[in-house]
């Protein structure tokens, strides 16, 4: 196309940038190419090629370059942040609480993505200060990311504070959200709110095996051989059915555990 001197448009150049994102790390050196065509024929201002351009560079891990990016551009969309907390997400955890901070004081507006994957990334941080910053802006919003925020702070270690968030929610709480507490006490030790979490989450369906793996795996963890007991006796009062490419571990000869893998 370029060398029979057509010229390209604005759709030629996110399909191509698009079509980078997703070649080999090889042909990475084409987006560039293509983004110098870009900036050349006056589109350096037009925010879906800067933002496909952005998207390529960090699906290749190039963060450092996509950062150089996302600073040069002075038109910055919520694709734009979206695109770079993605990036961080996946690449550099630490550089999601200043980001945020910055997007806030530039007063650029987060979207359900955007809430997600920074409270996410601070949750990885046990970023607890502002990742409940965050959460207050996502209930003022209307979002609903409770599952986050659970995360956030089960891995900081408030339990407690986790449990009553889930039970002062608005609507009924999912197997997902019970779930999510229930990790977060394992990781800590709670073996009491684990097993308040697994009855939740089992009076919402009784028949998920995955409470029932993290359970057991809570109760090997920590020896808890009566509690692993009564376990027993409840999964097959319920009748859960056993996970494809799980198997029985027979522990102490009178406790079975159900182990993935």
């Amino acid at each position: 196309m370029h060398r029979s001197s057509v010229r390209p448009n604005e759709y030629t150049f996110v399909s191509t940038l698009h079509a980078c994102s997703f070649a080999e790390s090889v042909d990475l050196i084409c987006a560039f190419q293509v983004y110098a065509l870009v900036i050349r024929l006056g589109f350096g201002s037009n925010m879906y090629l800067v933002n496909a351009f952005l998207t390529a560079l960090i699906r290749h891990g190039m963060l450092g370059e996509a950062i150089q990016a996302f600073e040069g551009c002075l038109n910055k969309d919520i694709v734009s942040w979206n695109a770079m907390f993605d990036g961080f997400l996946k690449y550099s955890c630490d550089d999601i609480p200043g980001f945020w901070q910055r997007m806030s004081s530039e007063g650029i507006k987060p979207d359900e993505f955007t809430f997600a994957t920074v409270l996410t990334g601070l949750a990885e941080l046990s970023n607890l200060e502002i990742g409940l910053q965050a959460h207050a802006l996502l209930v003022k919003s209307g979002h609903d990311h409770y599952v986050c925020m659970v995360n956030l702070l089960g891995r900081a270690g408030r339990i407690k504070e986790a449990e009553e968030l889930i039970l002062g929610m608005p609507f009924k709480p999912s197997v997902l959200i019970w779930q999510t507490l229930l990790g977060a006490s394992r990781l800590h030790g709670d073996v009491e709110t684990a097993k308040r979490a697994a009855g939740h989450a089992f009076a919402i369906d009784e028949n998920d095996p995955s409470t029932y793996v993290l359970l057991s795996n809570t109760f090997a963890e920590f020896e808890n051989w009566s509690s692993a007991g009564t376990l027993r006796k409840w999964i097959e009062n319920r009748d859960i059915k056993k996970m494809p490419g799980s198997s029985w571990l027979e522990v102490n000869q009178d406790h079975s555990f159900k182990r993935m893998g």
